[in-house]
C-alpha cells in the first residue's frame, strides 16, 4: 500500500518479478563457492517473507547505479515512449519537459540494464531463497515508479495484490528495488502484514 502523498521526489524499479520454475524443471545450479542450501542473509529475509507476506533486504544492488540508468532513461526513452507506457499526473505541475510529472513507466525494454534487471545473479539467488530454494526463472517486466513531490490523486498507485494481474499457478516474488533514500516522505511502499495468507483478493 501507498501512502497518498510525499514530501520529495522518490523512484523505484518494481515488478521485477521472478517465478519458480516447473516442478520437473532442472534447478540452475549455484555459483562457485555458493551451496544449493541456505545463503545467509538471503534465508532471514525468507524468513520474514514466508512470516510477514514480504521483506527487505539491503545490499543487493548498486542503487547510485541503478538511479543514474534510470535518470538517462528517463531523459533519453520516456519521451518517445507511446503514452500508453507513461503514466502521468492529472491537474497537477508541469516536469522539467512542460508535460505533467511523469509517475509509472511500463514496459522498460529500450535500456538493457534495466530492462535485465530481473536475471541479475545475486537477485535470482534471493528469489530462488525466497521460494525454498527452487530453480527460479526471471519474468522481464521492469517498471519504474517515480513519487513526485506532493502529487495529487493521479499519482496514487491503489492498494493490490500482485498476483491478480499476474495470475500466475506457480509461485513467485515481486522485486520493489529502491534507488533513491527511502523515508516516510517519500511515499515508500506499504504492506499489510500477513495479507498474502488470506488469499487472493484484489
Amino acid at each position: 500500500l501507498k501512502p497518498f502523498l510525499c514530501g520529495r521526489m522518490s523512484r523505484a524499479l518494481a515488478e521485477v518479478g521472478v517465478m519458480a520454475d516447473a516442478p520437473d524443471a532442472a534447478a540452475a545450479p549455484p555459483p562457485a563457492g555458493q551451496k544449493a542450501a541456505r545463503v545467509a542473509p538471503f534465508a532471514q529475509v525468507a524468513t520474514a517473507l514466508q512470516r510477514d507476506g514480504f521483506a527487505v533486504a539491503r545490499g543487493c544492488v548498486d542503487g547510485e547505479a541503478l538511479l543514474r540508468l534510470v535518470e538517462e532513461y528517463e531523459r533519453k526513452c520516456v519521451p518517445l515512449k507511446h503514452s500508453a507506457d507513461v503514466r502521468r499526473e492529472k491537474n497537477g505541475d508541469a516536469g522539467p519537459d512542460g508535460l505533467p510529472r511523469v509517475v509509472h513507466v511500463s514496459n522498460v525494454i529500450e535500456a538493457p540494464e534495466l530492462a535485465s534487471l530481473a536475471a541479475d545473479p545475486t537477485l535470482l539467488r534471493l528469489a530462488s531463497e525466497c521460494l525454498g530454494c527452487s530453480g527460479v526463472r526471471p519474468v522481464i517486466n521492469t517498471e519504474i515508479f517515480d513519487k513526485p513531490p506532493r502529487g495529487n490523486g493521479s499519482t496514487h498507485t491503489p492498494p493490490h495484490q500482485d498476483n491478480f494481474y499476474f495470475r500466475s499457478p506457480l509461485p513467485g516474488v515481486a522485486l520493489w528495488v529502491a534507488v533513491e533514500p527511502m523515508a516516510d516522505d517519500a511515499g515508500t511502499v506499504r504492506f499489510v502484514h500477513g495479507s498474502h495468507r488470506r488469499g487472493l483478493r484484489f
